[in-house]
């Protein structure tokens, strides 16, 4: 939790292009396309990012 608050105060130091709430596979894969575009990209998560992102079965099968 600790390390949680300190990266939440960072952001507030340095300016970003884009903030991306949510680090599911959506939330990464627009922050990764615009960070290749060279927009300076914050990612913000509730949790662990990318957690869960594949823990349920897909119904495609």
């Amino acid at each position: 939790m600790l390390q949680r608050q300190t990266n939440i105060k960072k952001l507030a130091k340095h300016g970003f292009d884009a903030l991306i709430l949510g680090a599911g596979i959506n939330g990464a894969v627009s922050a990764a396309s615009l960070a290749r575009k060279g927009l300076k990209v914050a990612l913000i998560d509730k949790g662990n990012f990318a957690d869960e992102t594949s823990s349920n079965l897909s119904s495609l099968a």
